[in-house]
């Protein structure tokens, strides 16, 4: 496979210098000259290499004494390219990479806002997550001269700036989403611009919820403390990111790991990605109003974080890694983690394969929506799972960078084998028996719509219980051999910080979910061309479909796979005729009716009873609609808003529920830091509520900044917000059994 040392004798590059790298397959390189430096980008993306990701650095009181730019790419047969430049002193310039690489616009503007660092070839600016309302335009708060008491004055003296938009086209209209959404949902502003009902475009504007982190690590942690604030980042992937930290630290100190260590944290990971996939698939059923099914699907999500909870003593896996080793609080607690894990699979995917895939009103809403082409994924450096379910089947780093226990000797080369067989290939001539998987998906069928990305995300789903199952089964001989979580994280001996209380070195983290947010534009907008040809396609029946045990009339109806697939399965008796089925609902009332009776029998039968007050307000017969405000929170908070309304717990039997606008809500429910990019935005949604005024705050962070304490990016909540809170939850997060019982004790 091509290496970026080839890019280097072909472009006949002379000055640059290699260092040393403890993999085989890293390359780190430094290149003083710009020019070659844009040489050696356009060329690999012209190899098709891969932006991991760009960071600045001010390390002008280093050896160094320069600024730089980190560049770092992934290129095939697990090569990791590390390009540094470092930047001429006191210059603040570069030459952008953005072209070569679209992805990395995002994280340009990131280095104008937080070091000053601006492409010299190109007019770009910042205002990506300092907004000029917020924050003054020489910030930069990553400089080393800029102590924390620097930067408060900096922000004080701030006016703000006043955005105004200019003028649009005739017959197009400027629709404005956000940053406060009438749901449960993350902060971000979202520019629709609209001619009558077709969306021509759509601006993204993220940064609301920025906290500092950058400037938290270098000031408030340790290297083998800095996890702690790692899992803050994101509370959905708060496994993944103190993971990312963790293992960045014992590389950069040689600190090695016994292999126990490895099983759990791959181990913990499919758990994390599991639940996060089947609750993505709930959300989905549920915005096309498939509520039966979306309730059923959050009751699986749920007993999968009491089972994390169970195992780990946290709902979200936090508290679990640390450089050098995990700490798991109950491991005597696997063997029936993992059975009761595979049993809630089981039940995901016979839901999914039942109820989802074959239902005709899923597969209209879903197929053609929102789509991504291939050619699009690539332009714009889309990654993950929207990429996969475009047809980027490599985009995996399970797959092209093995670390942790996908790079053990034998165990490892049989998990990546497990996670290449997620999607199957030659679809046309492989049978569902013949692919050892519940819901077979295969490659030629995903065409970067919604259908494709929900049935990446239920193979992924199958595939992780597999790599649980294994991983289970391992770590339990390990245990009889002798394997004692004691002998996990001896290395964090070896790991020093730097000077002061932090550690001094700079941390860029990224969540993947950056370069994806310009997928979404291309999903939204017009595709004429591309509705026609699907349109016509879906008449012919050339459009694959899923197969998952449907009878012969649906398959030949919806036309997942196609007669000729229909045609030779039947021959090879590959497919039997379905059992009659009791026919359904004969007009619009008596379906409606026998939804939501089933809605109804599926909440008695799950509903947990909890020793609240809030059955006070039933006895009452009262109700209390709250509206969510988002003021710079993880999300974990929020997480456990949304698990309230499950049946499980089902707020609405004691009368709690959300409501989209604040005019009709009896009170705020606020989580998160109060972040200056969210100020307005947060007051705007007090001004809007009637009276009489109330909030109650949810989390720690809400109450003093939390492990966020400290960070320049937080504004002091205003009076007119402190006078009116009557209840504050604590907990990082709370559960939802504990948000409902304060909420009950809440006088109304």
């Amino acid at each position: 496979m091509t290496s970026i040392r080839t890019g280097l004798h072909e472009l006949n590059l002379r000055s640059w210098v290699e260092l040393p790298r403890r993999a085989a397959t890293e390359t780190h390189l430094v290149l003083p000259n710009g020019a070659d430096l844009l040489a050696l980008c356009r060329w690999a993306a012209q190899n098709e290499f891969y932006l991991c990701t760009l960071a600045a650095s001010d390390e002008r009181m280093l050896e160094d004494n320069a600024l730089k730019v980190y560049v770092v790419l992934s290129g095939g047969d697990r090569q990791l390219a590390i390009l540094e430049h470092p930047i001429e002193r006191d210059a603040f310039q570069y030459l952008a990479y953005h072209e070569s690489f679209p992805s990395a616009l995002p994280l340009e503007r990131a280095a104008i806002d937080l070091y000053g660092v601006a492409p010299g070839n190109v007019a770009l600016e910042g205002g990506m997550l300092l907004h000029p309302a917020s924050f003054p335009p020489d910030l930069y708060p990553l400089r080393r001269n800029r102590t924390n008491e620097r930067l408060r004055r900096l922000i004080a003296a701030t006016k703000p700036v006043v955005e105004r938009s200019g003028e649009l086209p005739y017959g197009v209209m400027r629709l404005l989403v956000g940053p406060i959404h009438a749901g449960v949902i993350e902060a971000g502003q979202f520019r629709f611009y609209v001619a009558g009902e077709v969306i021509e475009d759509l601006e993204i504007r993220l940064g609301y919820k920025h906290r500092g982190i950058e400037k938290l690590f270098e000031t408030g942690y340790t290297l083998t403390t800095g996890q702690q604030l790692a899992e803050c980042i994101a509370g959905d992937s708060a496994f993944a990111h103190s993971l990312a930290y963790s293992q960045a630290v014992e590389n950069l100190v040689a600190a090695p790991l016994p292999p126990a260590a490895d099983y759990w944290r791959g181990l913990l990971l499919e758990m994390e990605r599991l639940y996060n996939h089947i609750g993505d698939v709930a959300a989905l059923v549920h915005d096309i109003a498939y509520d039966l099914i979306a309730s059923e699907l959050a009751v699986l999500r749920e007993r999968l974080l009491r089972l994390n909870a169970a195992l780990t003593g946290h709902r979200f896996l936090r508290g679990v890694n640390h450089p050098g080793g995990v700490t798991i609080q109950h491991p005597e607690q696997l063997p029936d983690v993992s059975h009761e894990l595979l049993r809630i699979t089981d039940l995901f995917l016979g839901w999914v394969a039942r109820h989802v895939l074959p239902n005709a009103t899923c597969r209209n809403r879903f197929l053609t929506t929102g789509v991504l082409t291939k050619a699009e994924a690539l332009g714009i450096g889309a990654t993950g799972l929207p990429a996969r379910a475009s047809g980027c089947w490599t985009q995996d780093f399970r797959l092209r960078h093995p670390a942790g226990v996908y790079a053990l000797p034998g165990i490892g080369d049989e998990l990546c084998s497990l996670v290449r067989g997620t999607l199957l290939d030659s679809g046309e001539n492989l049978l569902p028996s013949e692919s050892h998987r519940r819901v077979p998906v295969y490659r030629n069928n995903l065409t970067g719509d919604v259908m494709a990305r929900l049935l990446v995300r239920v193979a992924e789903v199958e595939s992780s219980a597999k790599i649980v199952e294994r991983l289970a089964s391992e770590l339990n001989s390990m245990e009889r051999l002798g394997w004692g979580m004691s002998k996990v994280g001896g290395a964090t001996s070896s790991i020093r910080s730097g000077r002061g209380q932090g550690h001094d070195l700079p941390v860029s983290p990224r969540d993947p979910s950056l370069y994806n947010w310009p997928a979404l534009r291309l999903a939204v907008i017009r595709k004429l061309r591309w509705r026609r040809l699907m349109t016509a396609s879906r008449r012919r029946g050339d459009l694959g479909e899923y197969p998952g045990g449907f009878s012969d009339h649906q398959q030949v109806q919806s036309g997942l796979r196609g007669k000729r697939w229909l045609k030779r399965a039947r021959a090879r008796g590959g497919i039997k005729m379905a059992r009659e089925q009791p026919a359904p609902p004969s007009s619009l009332p008596e379906l409606l009716l026998s939804r939501l009776l089933g809605v109804f029998r599926n909440r008695s039968r799950y509903a947990e009873p909890i020793a609240s007050p809030g059955d006070r307000l039933a006895r009452e017969h009262r109700s209390v609609f709250l509206r969510h405000l988002d003021c710079g929170s993880c999300n974990g908070c929020e997480l456990e808003l949304i698990a309230m309304s499950n049946p499980i717990y089902d707020s609405e039997r004691f009368g709690i529920r959300f409501d989209a606008s604040p005019r009709h809500a009896d009170a705020l429910v606020m989580t998160g830091v109060f972040t200056r990019n969210l100020a307005e935005a947060a007051l705007n949604t007090l001004d809007a509520m009637s009276e009489p005024k109330r909030i109650v705050t949810v989390g720690d962070c809400t109450e003093g900044g939390g492990i966020f304490a400290g960070s320049y990016a937080l504004a002091e909540r205003p009076g007119e917000i402190e006078e009116v809170i009557i209840a504050h939850i604590p907990g990082c997060p709370p559960k939802p059994e504990e948000i409902l019982r304060a909420l009950g004790a809440v006088e109304w």
